[in-house]
């Protein structure tokens, strides 16, 4: 849609795939940072939404999903573009951020869709 300055346009994604929500404790980690964990809110095969770690819109970052014996595996790991950010406005809250998958083996694939459920 356009707003009323026609200079700029604004495009809205429509999301392909439902994320599910996770209701238990599911730990994602930055591989690039191991110290920087966080916890999955919502995924799907196509993206994850995470509470903890920080990021800039745009920015791909190298993840891993510790499945604590939910699937064949220990962990899910891929590569995820930043989509959104969320910053607290309270000191001490932690941010949400939303990521696309972009980079994923077929073996995590076939982890993620046992976690998924499908």
């Amino acid at each position: 849609w356009s707003t009323l300055n026609h200079e700029i346009t604004v495009i809205r994604g429509v999301r392909q795939d439902t994320r599910i929500t996770i209701d238990f404790p599911l730990r994602v980690q930055d591989c690039d940072h191991p110290y920087k964990q966080g916890i999955v809110r919502d995924l799907s095969q196509n993206g994850i939404g995470v509470l903890g770690i920080k990021a800039k819109v745009g920015e791909t970052r190298n993840l891993v999903v510790r499945l604590n014996g939910i699937a064949d595996c220990s962990s899910v790991r891929f590569e995820a573009k930043c989509r959104w950010v969320i910053q607290p406005e309270v000191a001490g809250q932690e941010c949400v951020a939303g990521f696309e998958i972009t980079g994923i083996g077929d073996t995590a694939l076939n982890e993620l869709r046992k976690v998924l459920g499908h």
